[in-house]
């Protein structure tokens, strides 16, 4: 595995930065070789906020050297609102993933999603968090919708 990433000291909040993980795998059906590669921009001043991250995972099989590729990306914007000292974040990330019908390793896993959230810091060591999310898992697929509540902690 590799792993390279930057912060431009001139672009504070800002990270880029790419991966890629080599493997194996064996399974009943035979040997694959794995490839994932990834790479993310990263944007954390919170006024805005923005996440993205793409990752391609390519599966080839040894003996008969059929290869796919199963893509999945993500995007997240959000922004700490001056209010309230800054406690509160409103965020919309919207997410893709998809499996080619011909992959062999992975099951299905195509999702096309958003969630809606708000984060509201309790203090400097607590948040709770609440989303309403709505994906559809494949095409004809009937859409899902959940709401989500979380409180999460930090010690030092």
């Amino acid at each position: 595995m590799a792993n390279i990433y930057s912060r431009p000291q001139r672009l504070y909040g800002l990270q880029f930065g790419a991966s890629v993980y080599r493997d194996k795998i064996t399974l009943a059906s035979g040997d694959f070789r794995e490839w994932i590669t990834a790479a993310h921009v990263v944007w954390t001043k919170e006024t805005p906020e923005f996440l993205a991250e793409f990752a391609n995972v390519n599966h080839r099989k040894v003996l008969t050297n059929l290869s796919t590729n199963s893509q999945a990306f993500y995007v997240q914007l959000g922004y700490r609102l001056p209010w309230f000292e800054r406690s509160v974040k409103p965020y919309y990330r919207f997410e893709y993933t998809h499996t080619p019908l011909s992959e062999q390793v992975l099951t299905n896993q195509d999702l096309v999603g958003s969630t809606l959230g708000v984060r509201y810091d309790i203090t400097n060591y607590a948040a709770f968090k609440t989303e309403y999310r709505n994906f559809r898992r494949g095409i004809g697929e009937p859409r899902v919708n959940g709401w989500f509540a979380q409180t999460d902690f930090t010690f030092e």
